[in-house]
Parts: C-alpha cells; structure tokens; sequence
C-alpha cells in the first residue's frame, strides 16, 4: 500500500476515525500499535515477525531501564536494544556487502570460497524504523 493509493486514502480515513472514538488513551494506543502493524502488513507479512520482536525488545528494555536502580543492568538493557535493532540493521542491508567482502579476503589469500547467493529483500523503511525504536530506548 503505497502513500499516493486510494486504499492508503480509505485506510487512514478508518484509522482517523477511530483515532477520534471516545475510547482511553490506552485504547487508542492498542489501535495505533494494530493499524501500524496492518499498514506494515500490507506491503510483507513475513516482516511484522521482525517489527514485533524489534518492537518487544525495546519495550522491555524501556521498562527493565525504568524500574532499575542499577546503572550497570540500566547499560546491558540498553546494549541488549542497541545491539539486536543494529545487528538486524546490519544483517538485511549490509549482509551482502559482508559476505562478499569475505569471500573477496578469503580468495587473496588463496583459498577458493563461492558463498550462496544472499538473497534477502530489505525490510521497507527498517532504517527509520530502527532508529525510531533505538530512540525509544536511548
């Protein structure tokens, strides 16, 4: 679903909508969380599997930082988010790029090595998005 389609238009008419429901804020909060996971959807729903752990992780860290006393755990909360949204960062853009590089290290020095095609899509806007959620945490 792209942002100029009729179907973004009617979909975002109906999240709006009940965006403006008098329901709590913690209603509205589930409803937003559900249309961002239905408008991601929309495009690949093997990824909401990678949304929702990136999405997990950070909550807890949130959580497990907020209600720490102590500044170490408060660290290996924060490294725990930091390293899982950057390694799958890393892994769907810069997968490639690495295993291509160690191929090209192992030839020169002299060992022959033809990886597997890496074909893995990028996930749609998981730069924003990891950076959004690192920010949640940071």
């Amino acid at each position: 679903m792209t942002f100029n389609s009729l179907s973004f238009a009617v979909f975002f008419g109906v999240v709006f909508c009940l965006y403006q429901l008098p329901v709590p804020w913690a209603a509205r909060k589930g409803m937003l969380l559900v249309a961002s996971y239905s408008f991601y959807a929309a495009w690949n729903p093997p990824f909401i599997g990678l949304l929702f752990l990136s999405t997990v992780i950070d909550w807890v860290a949130a959580r497990q930082i907020a209600v720490s006393r102590a500044s170490a755990i408060r660290r290996l909360w924060l490294l725990i988010s930091l390293c899982t949204n950057l390694g799958l960062l890393g892994f769907f853009k810069y997968g490639n790029f690495a295993l291509e590089n160690v191929a090209s290290l192992m030839r020169a020095v002299g060992i022959e090595y033809a990886p597997a095609p890496f074909n893995v899509i990028l996930p749609w806007g998981i730069s924003f998005y990891t950076f959004q959620s690192m920010s949640y945490t940071i």
